[in-house]
């Protein structure tokens, strides 16, 4: 017998038995490959970093949220109504943000938006975002804001 065997009645298991070196075997071979794992993806080019498995750092850091965004718009195949109330009680750099995510990163012929908010308040928080660019002439129909809205 082994001098790693636990006491009777300790509820343990004895290294000296054929499954008690099954599972030390086990365990020792998944520390070793988890070690081993640890340096080849560190130090053997080409090979998939944890960087690059969560894309920081490389390319464009919305890559993934909007290929699960897709992923997901192709497996409910139906289609998906986003509400989005109260928008005038926000800060102006939010709404642009979020109105900028819709149009551009939320982009899908499944999914209709329903922004519910004071229109003038939003239209002329693009205003003032686009202070720059108010002297474009848009129109007597509508104002220079809600051609963002």
């Amino acid at each position: 017998m082994l001098g790693f065997a636990l006491p009777s009645g300790s509820g343990g298991f004895d290294l000296g038995t054929g499954l008690g070196l099954i599972l030390s075997g086990l365990t020792g071979i998944s520390v070793f490959w988890a070690i081993g794992a640890l340096f080849t993806e560190s130090i053997r080019p080409g090979t998939n970093t944890l960087a690059g498995r969560l894309s920081l750092g490389a390319g464009d850091p919305f890559e993934r949220f909007r290929k699960h965004f897709y992923e997901t718009m192709e497996r409910v195949r139906r289609l998906v109504l986003v509400v989005v109330d109260d928008l005038d009680r926000c800060k102006p750099e939010f709404i642009v943000d979020l109105v900028r995510g819709m149009q551009t990163l939320l982009r899908s012929p499944r999914v209709v938006f329903v922004v519910l908010g004071d229109r003038d308040w939003i239209e002329r928080v693009f205003e003032v975002h686009h202070d720059k660019m108010k002297d474009i002439n848009v129109g007597s129909q509508q104002t220079f804001g809600s051609r963002f809205v």
